[in-house]
């Protein structure tokens, strides 16, 4: 199994789950932050087994493997913390959710570094991540159903980005014959 096709799966879960998410949270404004917070250890718990399924099936055909299968751990942690201490973790939302979209900002603007066909997209999706966890820790807004909505709004579009790059890893590649010598399509 190829690690673009390993990682594929995984993706489209996780791009549905934040999908799921994010449209919890705009639609439902005057749900409780701990409801959220529930939802978000379903969606880590979830996230967090495939990325140990995934790393796994992949072990041989990767040297990367463990960074997934650290990811995978961390996530069933996160979300093992959230189920027995939901009270705690409903008070750190903010931390934890500008936190997360931070670090999902960071990764993303290091990845397009090592992934030159998709640089463009990775960069501008780092900084509207790093943007939205300024944003959301700051929340300049008043009231917490903004807060939700704000985080709503940024996993819709995280959750779009993670489909495109699920998509654009199985999507059929053009024939050899279809390219021109440096590599573009011919007309």
């Amino acid at each position: 199994m190829s690690i673009s096709k390993g990682f594929t799966l995984p993706l489209i879960v996780l791009g549905i789950l934040l999908l799921l998410f994010g449209f919890i949270s705009v639609t439902a404004p005057n749900m409780s932050v701990q409801t959220l917070m529930t939802y978000l250890a379903f969606m880590l718990l979830a996230t967090g087994v495939l990325s140990v399924i995934v790393s796994l099936l992949i072990r041989k055909s990767g040297k990367f493997w463990w960074i997934s299968m650290l990811f995978g751990f961390i996530a069933i942690v996160f979300s093992y913390y959230i189920f027995t201490h939901a009270e705690v973790a409903a008070h750190y939302y903010t931390v934890f959710i500008a936190s997360w979209a931070g670090f999902m900002g960071l990764a993303l603007i290091a990845a397009s570094f090592f992934q030159k066909h998709l640089q463009v997209i990775l960069i501008v999706n780092g900084l509207m991540s790093l943007g939205f966890g300024l944003v959301i820790y700051f929340n300049p807004f008043s009231g917490a159903n903004t807060l939700n909505f704000m985080v709503g709004f940024y996993t819709i579009l995280l959750s779009i980005m993670i489909l495109y790059l699920a998509y654009y890893m199985v999507k059929p590649k053009s024939k050899p014959s279809e390219l021109n010598t440096d590599n573009t399509l011919k007309k």
